[in-house]
């Protein structure tokens, strides 16, 4: 059974677009975060996030699964010379938030792109991940005592769970959808379909 990406990937979406659902999917990172994303934020295996396109105001590093970093790389041989990763084939402008939410809707995906992040996020919890990596992975700003201590951005303890979440993205397709595209777990519906908190 196709897992959500894989419905996409068959979609009718273009090429550029279904690589933009997937990279928010396994980089776990805002929409406008990767339509925005440039070539010039990549630096081998991490992708810097400048603070002025974070919620937070605070430059956001990623590290890149092998998957995501195969992505790029389709999305570098579609050309195009605007720096954008994700350039709208006609306009070479970034993508709209209307147009990834399209891709899931035509690949009949009853999701939402901030859902896909909201589902990340309870991978993380079912998986056990400490409360304070978790957050990180999602770029949520530390509260209280923790965000006065906490000065690493934990990037390299981030690195393998990124890769884990890649994995389960690829292996575990009925958490995501049957053949037809549909969610059937009902945990993993209501996170998918998770409106917008953050």
């Amino acid at each position: 059974m196709p897992t959500a990406v894989a419905a996409i990937r068959t979609g009718t979406a273009s090429p550029v677009v279904k690589l933009a659902v997937e990279f928010v999917v396994l980089t776990g990172c805002r929409s406008g975060e990767a339509r925005n994303a440039t070539w010039d934020e990549i630096h081998g295996d991490t992708w810097t996030i400048p603070g002025e396109r974070t919620k937070t105001g605070k430059p956001h590093r990623i590290p890149l699964s092998d998957r995501a970093r195969a992505v790029l790389d389709e999305a570098r041989r579609l050309g195009g010379d605007t720096g954008l990763i994700f350039a709208a084939p006609r306009t070479g402008k970034p993508l709209s938030d209307n147009t990834l939410g399209k891709a899931l809707r035509t690949a009949e995906i009853p999701a939402t792109i901030h859902g896909m992040r909201a589902s990340l996020r309870d991978w993380l919890a079912a998986e056990g991940v400490p409360y304070e990596l978790a957050e990180s992975v999602l770029a949520h700003q530390p509260r209280g005592i923790a965000k006065s201590y906490r000065r690493d951005d934990l990037l390299e303890a981030r690195r393998p769970i990124m890769e884990r979440w890649a994995q389960h993205v690829a292996a575990n397709a009925q958490r995501f959808g049957t053949e037809t595209g549909t969610v059937t777990d009902s945990r993993m519906r209501e996170s998918l379909m998770a409106p917008k908190r953050d």
